[in-house]
């Protein structure tokens, strides 16, 4: 059960179960109490709203289809499962994995009955979902500033 902590944001990531197995999570907590990636951690790092918060699901160069759980108590990240294997994405040479930092802005749910400003689309039943390009290596489940990002269709 390894503890990380997540910058200066107060939040620490705490690893249970083993990595590549169907048990394995993390969760965030803050202050010595268990919360919820996608209710708890705030939209913004700050009362200035220049910069969102990031919640990295999916570190750059990994495998692993990682992602926040939208059904099990307190929304920890743990790996995606489709016909009870667990999913990874292949290799593009000359790349291993991911070539981004891939994650979720908290308090972002896409809601599907409601519509959006976008002519005839509809919410997409998820949170949005930034892709940080950098040479960086992010840690799974550590929260990181953004302030400028594009949106892409």
């Amino acid at each position: 059960k390894a503890v990380v902590s997540t910058q200066s944001t107060g939040y620490k990531v705490v690893e249970k179960g083993t990595p590549n197995s169907l048990d394995y999570r993390l969760f965030h907590v803050k202050d010595g109490v268990p919360v919820s990636a996608f209710h708890d951690i705030p939209l913004y790092t700050d009362d200035t709203n220049k910069y969102c918060n990031m919640v990295v699901e999916i570190p750059r160069w990994t495998n692993a289809k990682m992602e926040i759980s939208k059904e099990e108590h307190l929304n920890p990240i743990k790996q995606d499962v489709k016909k009870g294997k667990l999913r990874y994405v292949n290799n593009v040479f000359p790349y291993h994995g991911y070539i981004w930092n891939y994650g979720a802005i908290p308090q972002t749910w896409e809601d599907p009955p409601t519509w959006t400003r976008i002519p005839d689309a509809k919410g997409t039943m998820t949170h949005l979902t930034p892709s940080r390009l950098e040479q960086e290596l992010l840690l799974g489940a550590r929260l990181n500033r953004l302030r400028s990002w594009a949106l892409l269709p």
